[in-house]
């Protein structure tokens, strides 16, 4: 159930993150995806006629390019299908497909240091479809391409290479706290435990101060039971001061037992066996 519960945290955070600020999502700020957007277009000829496919692809509002004509701005993906003929220059819409922002997002990276995102279910007509992206690191590249575009299903699958499926350098990720400063990040994780051990030790001196001032009202009210306040303020000072005369004395014993000392004066009373 717990597991269950967290997922759709994951993915409720998925949702609000794409198409709108990748650099808030844990996954897609890691990517050059902020940077890019792509169109793809196909031209076939469908005798007597022309048909051209065109898909618009912009998972983050950080890149602020302008979408196509058609489609909304809030769109990750657009996809338009236009048909002319040969002797006239006029298209005509035949096909339009969007994933909106609000559509759920699913994101993961693979095996092969691949960047997936898929979006659905999306109501289109009387059927519900959904989009799978693909992105495969260039860094010789300046832009993304789309090199594959199939519908399966009924899902479409884009396969997109190019600076967006890279990592961003470690300077630029905004996330250098994560990472370390190198060494795969073994200095980070010094720290943590550190931090993590000076966590318990300051509780722990938290919880025995407040058991102690417990103890203190408790005898000191059982004490003075039937009192005045008075009777119980004086009853409460003297054993408090009593008790904080006597902790240095306790710690030098402590410290002493620790470091061995004490051990050459318990074993002097066994000197005459």
């Amino acid at each position: 159930m717990r597991f269950a519960n967290t997922l759709l945290v994951g993915l409720a955070i998925c949702r609000l993150s794409a198409g709108k600020k990748c650099s808030q999502n844990d996954i897609l700020r890691k990517y050059n995806i902020d940077e890019n957007g792509v169109l793809y277009e196909k031209e076939t000829s469908t005798p007597p006629s022309i048909t051209k496919e065109s898909w618009w692809i912009n998972v983050c509002s950080d890149n602020e390019q302008d979408a196509p004509e058609n489609c909304k701005s809030d769109d990750v993906v657009c996809g338009q299908t236009f048909v002319s003929f040969p002797d006239d220059k006029e298209q005509t819409l035949t096909q339009l497909v969007e994933f909106s922002s609000e559509a759920g997002a699913r994101m993961r990276e693979n095996d092969q240091n691949q960047l997936t995102i898929e979006f659905g279910d999306v109501k289109w007509g009387q059927q519900a479809i959904s989009a799978k992206l693909t992105y495969t690191c260039d860094s010789d590249a300046d832009s993304d391409s789309v090199v594959g575009a199939v519908w399966k299903d009924k899902q479409v699958n884009f396969d997109i290479k190019g600076p967006s499926g890279c990592l961003k350098k470690r300077e630029d990720n905004g996330d250098d706290s994560d990472d370390g400063d190198g060494d795969n990040g073994r200095d980070d994780r010094k720290p943590k435990k550190s931090s993590g051990f000076g966590t318990w030790l300051f509780s722990l001196i938290v919880y025995a101060l407040l058991f102690t001032l417990i103890y203190l009202l408790a005898t000191s009210y059982l004490s003075t039971r039937g009192g005045t306040f008075h009777d119980f303020r004086e009853e409460f000072a003297e054993r408090a001061i009593g008790f904080a005369s006597s902790v240095p004395q306790f710690l030098k014993e402590v410290i002493s037992r620790i470091m061995g000392r004490g051990a050459p004066h318990q074993r002097g009373g066994y000197s005459a066996v």
